[in-house]
């Protein structure tokens, strides 16, 4: 599975018609493209799963010339990603429990 990653976008940027490239090529709804949009209007990333026929790279293309910008992301990667992902999530666990010990501790 290959993403594509759009993280900002440029002045000048045309949010129909990637609204539009949204439904006509990665099967958003007209709901789900225009939140999707509006996210990435308020500097939030977007991950585009391309499943159609509809390569990656032309798709991240089309976007760019909309004005947008991103990236794509391989499965390897993306594989290393989620992996990247477990682990900070155990870090973050055991973090956690560490520093409820500790409370434990001074309240005694």
């Amino acid at each position: 599975m290959t993403k594509v990653v759009l993280y900002d976008w440029q002045p000048g940027f045309n949010k129909v018609a990637l609204n539009r490239l949204l439904r006509n090529q990665a099967n958003y709804s007209l709901a789900s493209a225009k939140q999707a949009v509006d996210s990435l209007l308020e500097g939030k990333s977007l991950e585009i799963v391309i499943d159609s026929a509809y390569r990656p790279e032309a798709f991240l293309n089309d976007a760019i010339s909309l004005g947008a910008v991103g990236k794509i992301i391989t499965r390897e990667q993306n594989e290393q990603l989620a992996e990247i992902r477990t682990l900070v999530a155990k870090m973050l666990k055991t973090e956690a429990t560490r520093l409820s010990q500790v409370k434990e501790i001074e309240l005694v």
